[in-house]
């Protein structure tokens, strides 16, 4: 399975999961940068609605970003997903001023 299939196919995934709990847009572009979050999630269920899900239902009870992975994670992807991380903080740190 080639790495584009897999990617879509864990982003209809997890928004066919999460739909029902929360705001989930898959594809998320980081404005004014060349990097794509594959899935923003912000939750608007009560957190009862959480459970059935487990561990995924833990990881998102508070808004978050997803980024599945096929193979076992390299150093370059856990830096690149950091990086983004960073950036999406500092373009809401610098809206806030």
């Amino acid at each position: 399975m080639s790495r584009k299939v897999h990617d879509q196919l864990a982003k209809e995934y997890l928004e066919a999961l999460l739909e029902e709990i929360g705001e989930v847009q898959t594809s998320y572009e980081i404005p004014k940068h060349e990097f794509q979050i594959d899935v923003r999630f912000f939750p608007t269920a009560t957190s009862a609605a959480f459970q059935p899900f487990g561990l995924l239902g833990q990881l998102v009870t508070t808004p978050c970003f997803l980024e599945p992975f096929w193979n076992p994670l390299s150093k370059q992807d856990v830096r690149t997903c950091l990086l983004k991380l960073l950036l999406v903080h500092h373009q809401l740190y610098t809206q806030a001023r």
